[in-house]
């Protein structure tokens, strides 16, 4: 005896007629109205039994029928015993909301995902968190929502509604907020480096200066596409600055070297021509003297 005899009984339903289809296949709205009818009809619920077919998909997704939930759980049991699946529900039951109620419902979770993925419409998800007709499927719709300006919103409409749905809010809202936190000291952290690279580049030129400018250049480098917008041409000029006082120092250097070698190759020079002088003279003086003395001999 299957499930829903047990709970029903044995009571045969009385006839129905064949409920019409659209051209898509999907339920029209008469069927499920005449579904509805009928299933309002019974003197209760639990003592009828359920149609199939197109029937009992009718029944389903009609929320005016008494047994529409009974339904519901009936295909999400179908589902889990491969007796349908759900491309064929998603061909007959056009309410996306109905549908995630039925894979909602089954023991296998792979169908919510299915279904899920089916839904276009991102606005669906914000409502289900607070209309969805279970607390499964306002869980399953707060964990499908990463806006942040929706989280936000729906952190307070959720509180002291469904607390379950509130704690996935609230657990996105701190990961956002600590997102949000990190990436607010990052952006710091390069704008401090941004302006240290600048007082950096008014600094006069010592020991410590070339040094310095690698190791900030290098860490802008790593970082410069992170950086706000306005801030990377100043860097850049900054950069250009101080390599332009390297310049200038080694311009100087080069001067100085030069002026150091005129003045220690001068000494010899100056030393040799003195000699020479010397020399000269020494021969001059000694030519004279011998002079001097010949024509005293005379």
């Amino acid at each position: 005896m299957s499930f829903f005899s047990r709970l029903f009984g044995k009571a045969p339903a009385p006839p129905v007629a064949t409920r019409p289809t659209g051209a898509s296949g999907r339920v029209s709205a008469a069927a499920a109205q005449t579904t509805a009818k009928h299933a309002g009809s019974q003197t209760g619920s639990v003592t009828a039994t359920l149609p199939s077919g197109e029937e009992l998909i009718a029944l389903a997704a009609n929320p005016q029928a008494a047994a529409h939930k009974v339904a519901q759980r009936h295909l999400a049991q179908m589902l889990d015993a491969g007796k349908t699946d759900v491309a064929r529900l998603h061909a007959q039951i056009a309410d996306k909301i109905i549908l995630l109620s039925i894979a909602a419902q089954a023991d296998n979770a792979m169908y919510v995902d299915q279904v899920a993925g089916l839904i276009g419409d991102t606005t669906l998800w914000p409502r289900l968190v607070t209309e969805g007709a279970s607390t499964k499927i306002r869980q399953l719709a707060a964990e499908r929502i990463d806006d942040a300006v929706q989280l936000r919103r729906l952190l307070k409409e959720t509180r002291g509604r469904d607390k379950n749905a509130y704690k996935i809010i609230r657990r996105k809202c701190d990961a956002l907020q600590a997102q949000e936190k990190t990436l607010a000291e990052r952006q710091a952290a390069i704008v401090a480096l941004g302006e240290s690279i600048e007082r950096h580049s008014y600094k006069p030129f010592d020991g410590a200066f070339v040094a310095t400018l690698e190791h900030l250049s290098s860490q802008w480098q790593a970082i410069a596409t992170q950086a706000p917008e306005e801030l990377q041409p100043r860097v850049g000029q900054a950069l250009e600055r101080a390599r332009e006082t390297i310049s200038e120092h080694v311009r100087a250097v080069g001067a100085q070297a030069a002026r150091s070698h005129a003045i220690e190759t001068a000494d010899p020079q100056r030393q040799l021509i003195v000699e020479e002088m010397r020399a000269a003279l020494a021969t001059a003086f000694a030519d004279a003297t011998s002079h001097d003395l010949v024509a005293r001999a005379k």
